[in-house]
């Protein structure tokens, strides 16, 4: 699991980052996703990934019917746990299906392509400048 949630946030960015994370990424689908979470508390967040987050985020992922929050300090995870922050900054929807096809995938960019234009991983901000720095990575995610 160890940047699943870097992988879903790059994801908007650059693919060759996408291709790189999905090769060190495993799930361990007996656990639950805020347990898999919990092992990325201390870690920096990756340097392609720094370049569309700010430093300090608040992050909810929800996965099918299960919530997650991450706390990014300094571009490390603070904390990861159970349920849904009320003042976040990202929100993260997708499914399990979706990435375990984007984990699954020989062809990353491709199948990133076509779970985003699917709507199966939406990615919502919040504030005018991160609106804009999603959306062009999300424009320019087309043509790469």
């Amino acid at each position: 699991m160890n940047k699943t949630i870097f992988l879903l946030i790059a994801v908007f960015f650059l693919t060759t980052a996408l291709a790189f994370a999905a090769q060190e990424i495993s799930i361990d689908k007996s656990n639950s996703i805020t347990a898999q979470l919990k092992q990325l508390e201390g870690q920096q967040v990756p340097s392609i990934a720094q370049k569309l987050l700010a430093a300090n985020e608040r992050i909810n992922l929800f996965v099918d019917d299960t919530s997650a929050s991450i706390i990014l300090e300094n571009y490390k995870v603070s904390s990861v746990s159970q349920g849904s922050l009320t003042d976040n900054t990202i929100t993260i929807t997708t499914s399990q299906s979706a990435i375990d096809s984007l984990l699954s995938s020989e062809d990353v960019k491709a199948t990133a392509k076509e779970l985003i234009a699917k709507k199966e991983i939406k990615i919502q901000t919040k504030g005018f400048f991160k609106k804009l720095k999603f959306g062009l990575a999300k424009f320019f995610l087309k043509f790469a």
